[in-house]
């Protein structure tokens, strides 16, 4: 058999391999996929114990967080920074970064409000901010901070410019997302929130674990899945 054909085939081999692990098994394919075929409720018709999906506005319960890369105002941030590295003739990114950060916040419909508390929760923001430094390309001090609030210097021994790709995103308020998990009811007054929430919707990991995306693909019907 011709060595080209093998090799070439070698090749398509591995780039199938790849598309196929970016479609099924990353964490950003298996979140958006379990809430994609999550049946979707309205919050109001939960009942206690019921598994489904819900949508809703994000709204911090306290002071907003800031995003450390772009300064926006959130209440969960999600940073990766990849770092190019070299192997023998060849390079490669590699992530040497992965930062999440979340506060309390309530997921608003109409008039009624879901809170998140799960002890297992897997998550897909989309990274809408990205930046990048390296060959001629100098890491602003927001930049070089982090890369140092975090272990990595932005040059090398001689002084050279490191390259780095930095990924953020973020739930802003009022943004709207997706939530699946378990679901029970509680009082404002349980959760030490004003009285004026009324009952609150407590979304947890049940049998499985909460799943919570802002991909606009995780917010829509499945006409077969609606239980409205």
């Amino acid at each position: 058999m011709n060595v080209e054909y093998i090799f070439f085939g070698f090749i398509g081999f591995i780039i199938l391999g790849f598309i196929i692990f970016s479609h099924f098994f990353t964490e950003k394919a298996i979140v958006k996929r379990k809430l994609k075929k999550a049946p979707l409720k309205k919050i109001k018709n939960f009942r206690n114990g019921q598994t489904a999906r819900i949508v809703g506005q994000v709204v911090p319960v306290n002071e907003a967080l800031k995003a450390p890369l772009s300064g926006r105002a959130c209440a969960e941030y999600h940073v990766e920074v990849q770092q190019k590295k070299s192997q023998g003739k060849s390079s490669k990114w590699v992530k040497v970064i992965d930062d999440q950060k979340s506060i309390p916040f309530l997921i608003k419909e109409g008039d009624h409000f879901a809170i998140i508390e799960a002890s297992e929760k897997r998550s897909y923001i989309v990274k809408d901010a990205k930046f990048d430094s390296g060959f001629l390309n100098d890491a602003s001090p927001k930049l070089k901070q982090y890369l140092k609030n975090h272990g990595h210097d932005d040059e090398n021994w001689l002084g050279m410019n490191k390259s780095f790709k930095y990924h953020e995103g973020i739930l802003e308020p009022g943004e709207k997302i997706a939530v699946y998990g378990e679901g029970r009811w509680v009082t404002a007054q349980e959760l030490e929130l004003p009285e004026a929430f009324g009952k609150i919707l407590v979304m947890q990991s049940g049998m499985d674990a909460l799943y919570i995306s802002d991909d606009p693909d995780t917010l829509q019907f499945e006409k077969k899945k609606e239980s409205y």
